[in-house]
């Protein structure tokens, strides 16, 4: 009796040993892992894609720790550098748009993250490019990115080069006029993105208003570059505040308002009528 028990107990022992390095084994950090968490990234973001491509870290994969990084500038790195090889079509094939034109990655990331609010889930760019920016969207949270552009070589450059994330159902790239399509199709999506695709002011504001009427109840619409304020006044008849760059509006119960924001604060403030 007292044999037998001894030998339970050496069996007993021998368990936990062998358990224990399979629990470390869980425990422990993957080279990718280890890479996106915790490495020193490289200034380059050629380099930087030079180092996720040689440990077979794909697109999915940084989108994925990109959710969850909570240092913005790390997030940043990593985006561009996915980002950067990415072709760029920036002759417009109709005068009266922009080309190509890329608004840059950092404040964009710091924008939208101030902006977004965990119920937003899609997120359109109008005037989406080579879709860089729906990849982004991505990596800062939202499920599913669409995005608007008419020029085809950049519709072709985004569904090729983003190919893995539409076969994901994550991206989706859609050929259209911003200023032709119905206007019901902007209200389905929660977060509105644009980069000021057209040079005409009174077309631009036209297409803001637009947008401002097919805004959804809680949904955001974010314009990084407002150069048409006088213009948008006129059309939509709303007392528009002077603000060159970043402008945003939210719709709560209705009813639009703007916001006004810095490191510590956001506060949204009831958009008037004249």
């Amino acid at each position: 009796m007292k044999f037998s028990v001894q030998i339970g107990l050496i069996f007993g022992v021998l368990a936990l040993y062998t358990c224990e390095p399979k629990q470390a084994s869980k425990n422990k950090l993957t080279p990718q892992q280890a890479f996106l968490k915790k490495a020193n990234l490289p200034e380059s973001d050629s380099l930087l894609q030079h180092h996720l491509d040689s440990l077979g870290i794909d697109a999915w994969q940084v989108c994925q720790h990109c959710q969850n990084e909570t240092n913005n500038l790390r997030k940043i790195r990593l985006i561009s550098a996915v980002c950067q090889k990415a072709d760029n079509h920036i002759h417009s094939l109709d005068t009266s748009y922009w080309g190509g034109i890329l608004y840059r990655m950092e404040p964009f990331v710091e924008v939208v993250t101030r902006l977004k609010e965990s119920s937003h889930r899609s997120f359109i760019d109008v005037g989406s490019g080579n879709g860089e920016k729906l990849y982004a969207a991505l990596c800062l949270g939202f499920t599913k990115s669409e995005g608007l552009e008419y020029d085809t070589t950049l519709v072709n450059i985004s569904q090729q080069f983003w190919q893995p994330m539409i076969q994901r159902e994550k991206i989706h790239v859609k050929l259209g006029n911003a200023l032709t399509i119905a206007p019901e199709y902007y209200h389905s999506f929660d977060f509105i993105y644009l980069y000021s695709p057209i040079k005409d002011h009174n077309q631009m504001a036209s297409l803001f208003y637009t947008l401002m009427q097919q805004l959804k109840e809680g949904g955001v619409l974010l314009e990084v570059r407002m150069v048409y304020t006088q213009a948008l006044r006129k059309i939509s008849g709303y007392n528009i505040p002077e603000m060159m760059g970043t402008f945003a509006l939210k719709k709560q119960q209705g009813k639009l308002y703007y916001v006004q924001y810095n490191e510590t604060r956001k506060d949204w403030t009831l958009l008037e009528k004249f």
